[in-house]
């Protein structure tokens, strides 16, 4: 009977989601920057308007968790807080050290930063990335994770496995070597991915992949961690990007 009793609860807890992986929404930002246009709203929003996101996802009661803390989840190591997500900025641009943390910090939220460890430092362009300096300032922040977005942000899908391979060994020896961190997370540059990309990060020791919507999303991704990603644009109202998480 006991055994019985034991079986019953465990199906009870199983079905009610107690051990399942909790699907929670994982927001994809990019630039931060007062230079704003409608072309450019794919990749960027300014700093006014990402300000109203977190203060309105603050006043609807929603908790940021890092993507350490979900990983401890999966691993049963973490209880997660209630109206949980995650917020990642992708490719490493300065205003994310400027104008993002300074604001993530007003409202108690924490975020992942994605860097292209080929272009930390990067000046010479339209919108440039921070450097190893400021990515370790961020680094111990207490509020800023630094993982992977590859080397040079080539497209997985078009390379060899040795060139993969390269692409996150690479990135993960230069965070871990300039922050003193574990990078075991990495996103998929253009969130495209292969079995052979899912391959190499687990040989190179990553846990966990984040991609974008559905893109390759029915590439098998056995043995790591896949998580999908929303893309939020400069143009969304921070309405519209809790429309979208509620519709998770």
């Amino acid at each position: 009977m006991r055994k019985l009793a034991l079986l019953i609860l465990f199906i009870i807890l199983f079905s009610s989601g107690c051990f399942a992986y909790h699907n929670i929404p994982v927001l994809m930002y990019h630039n931060t920057d007062y230079v704003f246009s409608e072309d450019q709203a794919l990749s960027s929003i300014t700093p006014e308007n990402f300000e109203s996101h977190l203060k309105t996802f603050r006043e609807f009661g929603y908790n940021s968790v890092s993507v350490r803390d979900y990983i401890k989840y999966t691993e049963g190591k973490f209880p997660l807080p209630a109206n949980p997500f995650i917020i990642t900025f992708d490719d490493g641009y300065t205003s994310n050290y400027t104008h993002a943390m300074p604001l993530l910090k007003k409202y108690k939220f924490n975020a992942a930063i994605f860097v292209v460890t080929g272009s930390v430092g990067a000046s010479d362009i339209a919108f440039p990335h921070f450097d190893w300096q400021q990515a370790k300032e961020l680094s111990d922040s207490g509020i800023i994770e630094i993982y992977s977005h590859t080397n040079s942000h080539g497209d997985l899908t078009l390379l060899t496995p040795a060139q993969i391979a390269f692409e996150l060994r690479r990135s993960k020896i230069a965070i871990e070597s300039r922050l003193g961190t574990t990078c075991d997370v990495f996103a998929a540059p253009f969130g495209k991915f292969s079995t052979e990309a899912v391959d190499c990060a687990i040989a190179a020791g990553y846990k966990l992949m984040m991609r974008v919507g559905d893109v390759c999303g029915d590439v098998p991704a056995d043995g790591i961690i896949s998580l999908k990603r929303h893309t939020v644009t400069g143009d969304m109202s921070a309405l519209d990007v809790i429309n979208m998480m509620e519709s998770e």
